[in-house]
């Protein structure tokens, strides 16, 4: 089963874009028959074709965009989407400084937390009946996050896992579990940096085995690779190691997918070629493609869905 989920905003100019798209297609793939092919679209307005479905409209996601900043931008259309029937939103750059500042430390070099500017887009969503997805990317500075993101590897893996439990703990403490956690956003390229397999697979470890020991109740996975192909050598090194250590808690693999639908089952072959049993695949991020269009243009239309029009689930 694909789940596509959509936001309300943009469902028009999405159906617009997938004619435009279409149209598109059809005209590039049948160039030497086009002085003979004619071609027709209509629509009546008029027609009433039933009541919008909102199982149909499910889940979406917000990506590392600056607007998000505004920490009231976002919250705004929280009425809408649970009108709509969104049932979750992936809420990425978690431990980033760019956007929650969320973790520094204290004149005796300990770790200290404030999640006040996190609880302003987080609390406001749950309590409109929508759960959040928590991609706790990217690294924050006080433990070797570095440039604009916080990309990198932890200087110490254990603080780390702290303070991943701590934000884990802090929802748990306001009476909230179960909620989706991630633990990388795009690791495998130089947008989440670059990591080797062995680091994504060491980071992994200590972020699923944190979240476990504070929310049984977690789903825990990912990591959010960029490459979604089954050649990819990072996925390949990460269920190899999923393998390796049955113990370590997880529930579904991530992946992203920009530049055309191919979807397909061989994620799952990697599976079970491994005897591991079958999780969920998410497509935590999907869309035309990653980079922005010119105004007006078919790919300036798709990328008002990018990041908003995500989280495909092949169970």
């Amino acid at each position: 089963m694909y789940i596509l989920q959509l936001r309300r905003n943009v469902v028009v100019i999405l159906i617009l874009s997938l004619i435009f798209a279409l149209f598109d297609w059809s005209f590039n793939s049948s160039k030497v028959n086009a002085a003979n092919t004619a071609v027709s679209i209509t629509s009546n307005y008029a027609t009433n074709a039933g009541n919008y479905d909102k199982t149909k409209l499910l889940n979406v996601a917000r990506g590392g965009h600056l607007t998000n900043k505004n920490l009231h931008w976002l919250p705004s259309y929280y009425d809408i989407m649970a009108a709509d029937g969104i049932d979750m939103m992936r809420i990425d750059w978690v431990l980033s400084d760019q956007f929650y500042h969320l973790v520094s430390r204290n004149g005796s070099g300990q770790l200290v937390y404030d999640f006040t500017m996190l609880d302003a887009v987080v609390l406001p969503l749950v309590q409109k009946g929508i759960k959040p997805f928590m991609c706790l990317a990217y690294l924050p500075s006080v433990i070797d996050g570095s440039g604009v993101s916080g990309i990198g590897y932890p200087t110490n893996l254990n603080e780390y896992k702290a303070i991943v439990q701590a934000v884990v703990q802090h929802y748990v403490n306001l009476g909230y579990t179960g909620w989706y956690w991630e633990s990388h956003n795009e690791a495998d390229a130089s947008v989440g940096g670059s990591l080797s397999s062995t680091q994504i697979n060491t980071m992994y470890q200590y972020f699923a085995t944190g979240v476990r020991a504070v929310d049984s109740a977690a789903k825990i996975g990912g990591a959010g690779f960029a490459n979604n192909k089954a050649t990819n050598s990072k996925i390949i090194g990460f269920m190899d190691f999923i393998k390796a250590n049955p113990t370590i808690p997880f529930d579904y693999l991530s992946v992203h997918q920009y530049g055309g639908a191919d979807f397909n089952d061989s994620l799952n072959a990697l599976f079970t070629s491994r005897g591991i049993p079958q999780k969920d695949i998410i497509y935590s991020e999907w869309n035309y493609d990653w980079t922005s269009g010119t105004a007006g243009s078919v790919k300036g239309k798709h990328l008002v869905g990018q990041n908003l029009l995500s989280l495909l689930l092949i169970p």
